[in-house]
């Protein structure tokens, strides 16, 4: 596969004399468009719009260099052509909003980045568009109250994680058919035991 991706690099010069870059364009044994972008010929970095493609021309990645390190807007494709994620970077850092879709375009997932690491309110969605789940996160770590809703929009649970994937506190948990509460736990560490039900009181 490396011999494929690297076997044709052309580097072609821009036509303007006074040109701060070249245009890089690397291509398979059969001549197919790989990947595209631009490298400053003072450092040879690259900066500058960057594309990548599958081998059947489509457009498999869009996103743009700042000294070498990915800057802004970086998109994701299938090989369908639709959208498959959306990322923001700063100075090679993931920063800012990120996106993700299913096949037919539907958000299947939101949140936000800050210096590379997950943080504030992230949210999941089935591919009926319905929310899935609402966790917050700090530093990487899931951290807060969360919410859970079935596919049909009914609650499904709700409880507190504390620095990372595990329950900690009351856990309540809710019927899919009605929304109705089912049942309390007690968390602690991840290790949950039941202190309610509608038939115990």
């Amino acid at each position: 596969m490396k011999n494929r991706i690297f076997f044709g690099i052309f580097i072609l010069l821009f036509l303007a004399a006074c040109s701060k870059s070249y245009l890089v364009e690397v291509k398979d044994e059969d001549g197919r468009l790989l990947e595209k972008f631009e490298i400053r010929k003072v450092d040879s970095l690259r900066h500058g719009t960057y594309q990548a493609f599958y081998p059947s021309g489509e457009l498999m990645e869009t996103s743009t260099y700042k000294e070498g390190q990915l800057h802004g807007l970086r998109q994701l494709y299938l090989e369908s052509g639709k959208l498959d994620l959306e990322e923001n970077w700063k100075n090679g850092h993931f920063d800012g909003e990120f996106k993700s879709y299913y096949p037919d375009g539907t958000i299947k997932q939101t949140g936000q980045y800050a210096d590379d690491q997950m943080t504030g309110e992230w949210k999941a969605f089935y591919e009926n568009g319905q929310l899935k789940e609402v966790v917050p996160f700090e530093e990487n770590l899931e951290n807060g109250q969360f919410i859970e809703y079935y596919e049909n929009g009914n609650l499904k649970a709700k409880g507190i994680y504390k620095r990372g994937p595990y329950e900690e506190g009351i856990l309540e948990l809710y019927k899919e058919e009605d929304g109705s509460l089912e049942r309390k736990m007690r968390c602690v560490d991840g290790g949950c035991q039941t202190i309610w039900t509608p038939e115990a009181g």
